[in-house]
């Protein structure tokens, strides 16, 4: 069970950070 949260975690980690890039990008190309 253990093993499975983590997985849970890094996996909802990994879509934060890709939301963040996302995020980023947008406002990267806005201020282009």
């Amino acid at each position: 069970v253990s093993t499975l949260r983590s997985e849970q975690s890094s996996t909802k980690t990994m879509l934060d950070r890709e939301r963040s890039a996302a995020a980023i990008a947008q406002v990267a190309v806005r201020i282009a």
